[in-house]
């Protein structure tokens, strides 16, 4: 009863948002269905080039017609042109893994999108003018990001034409939509981020009021659990990924080792850590529990320390294979990580400003009379 009477207080908080409000929510729903519906023919796409090759890797025979019949079925091409290419066997196994990986980022594209709708909520529940920011931002390395996805299959489709002697495949139709899309929709959540940035900073100043001190270390608190809620999808989803890839490594001895043994044990504890940290680090900064950020300061170590060795042993072969979808999110992971690090020392020092009594003042709470700051003037939030 208790979850049914707290999910209605927020669905009623959400009716009271303004048209603006609204209006970004809906756009976010909207925008992570056409996207995942784009994603999902990358996909699609690439799994059936990955089938023509595969097709190819176990039945080269050295023949060029490569249009194979067995008493039972017969070899169906989704790519007509691969039907009659002649591909070297070495090549072939090659072409297979990097396709595999492209198919993993069109997954985590998609896993993001779902991510970011509950961003997006989280922002307008919390009328977090800094987060709303970051979205805007976000938006617009999704639409950099997905001309990165171009670009690394347009390096494949290259190396796939040499490897089999083709003069023609059409790829690009697929991804150059999907581009449009981000680049469309990024505009369109700037300008709505725009409108709840102005909305939302008058409400913000009725709850801290005008102490440009009280302003600073609040800011300071939201900074940093805005970062650990990046951190969710960035540092877990690649932490995640890096395991699978290494399991994947260990069941093909003809794939490329692109992380070490030690590292890859490594990151399987980090993991499973980095959801203890997050944890620790939101629950510890709100309460202002130092201890409790003591050990997310050397649990958070040990997560950036993970990044910086995965980015560091493998950016030579990550490199030389053009996985600049992995160089750019590894690099995006080691500056989150260092930032988070660097803002919980800026809030551990920030204890005892006010932020406790901020947030237990908009939780209803009595606040502390004691505090000089009068953080606020009038707080009508729930």
């Amino acid at each position: 009863m208790r979850m049914v009477g707290y999910l209605k207080s927020k669905l009623q908080k959400f009716n009271d948002t303004s048209k603006w409000s609204k209006i970004f929510v809906l756009t976010s729903i909207i925008q992570a269905i056409i996207t995942v519906i784009l994603e999902t023919r990358l996909l699609v796409r690439n799994d059936y080039l990955r089938q023509d090759l595969s097709t190819k890797s176990s039945n080269i025979t050295g023949i060029a017609n490569l249009t194979l019949t067995t008493t039972t079925t017969t070899t169906t091409y989704h790519f007509p042109e691969m039907e009659f290419a002649y591909c070297e066997p070495t090549d072939v196994d090659r072409l297979i893994e990097r396709i595999k990986r492209i198919e993993s980022e069109n997954v985590i594209f998609m896993l993001f999108q779902i991510f970011q709708i509950w961003l997006n909520l989280d922002a307008i529940y919390r009328e977090n003018t800094i987060q709303l920011i970051t979205i805007t931002i976000i938006n617009f390395l999704c639409s950099a990001f997905s001309i990165i996805q171009l670009i690394e299959i347009l390096v494949w489709r290259r190396r796939l034409m040499n490897a089999c002697s083709l003069t023609t495949l059409h790829l690009v139709g697929y991804d150059i939509p999907l581009i449009i899309v981000y680049m469309l929709f990024a505009t369109l959540m700037g300008f709505l981020c725009y409108h709840l940035y102005q909305e939302f900073g008058w409400n913000i100043y009725k709850t801290i009021g005008g102490n440009i001190l009280m302003q600073r270390v609040y800011r300071t608190y939201l900074i940093f659990i805005l970062f650990l809620k990046v951190d969710i999808f960035f540092l877990l989803i690649f932490a995640i990924e890096t395991w699978v890839a290494y399991l994947l490594q260990q069941s093909d001895s003809n794939q490329d080792t692109f992380v070490p043994h030690a590292i890859a044990s490594y990151n399987k504890v980090i993991t499973v850590l980095i959801v203890f940290s997050e944890v620790i680090g939101i629950v510890s900064a709100r309460k202002e529990w130092k201890i409790g950020m003591i050990v997310f300061f050397v649990s958070w170590i040990g997560v950036t320390i993970d990044f910086i060795a995965i980015l560091y042993s493998t950016a030579k072969s990550v490199s030389a294979d053009s996985w600049y979808f992995l160089i750019i999110f590894l690099s995006v992971g080691v500056v989150l990580s260092v930032f988070t690090l660097i803002w919980g020392v800026f809030v551990f020092f920030n204890f005892g400003k006010g932020v406790k009594d901020i947030l237990l003042g908009k939780a209803g709470d009595t606040p502390n009379q004691n505090n000089p700051s009068g953080f606020v003037i009038d707080d009508d939030d729930e």
